[in-house]
């Protein structure tokens, strides 16, 4: 297969990175496992007891955390921002997604194929 194929193979669906964090594993490992099983997501790093300094209501905060880092595709987001949102205990999560703008071929390819589109 030649660059400019897979280049337009990279190109057919956005992958895109999300992140979000969750204030313990326990709702972390929820999550993700809900992410994985709907086919949301291909992959669901999880990075718990992370520390995390924040401005909530005009008070510095300093917390223990999980933080995710969901790989999928852009058809896939609004569903997950929905299932984040139903299933965190956080009165306002964070949910930010990043386009992937490069990467291997073969990893991109393996996230599209393992994220179902229906």
């Amino acid at each position: 297969m030649n660059l400019l194929t897979k280049n337009k193979l990279n190109m057919s669906k956005k992958t895109l990175i999300i992140i979000t964090t969750c204030p313990n594993s326990e709702e972390a490992i929820r999550l993700t496992e809900k992410i994985i099983s709907n086919s949301l997501a291909a992959c669901v790093n999880r990075f718990d007891n992370m520390s995390s300094s924040f401005l909530w209501k005009s008070k510095i905060h300093n917390e223990k955390e999980s933080l995710l880092i969901i790989k999928t595709i852009d058809e896939k987001y609004q569903e997950i921002e929905a299932l984040i949102k139903k299933m965190s205990s956080y009165e306002l999560p964070e949910i930010i997604a990043i386009p992937i703008m490069k990467g291997s071929f073969e990893y991109l390819n393996w996230i599209e194929k393992n994220v179902s589109i229906e």
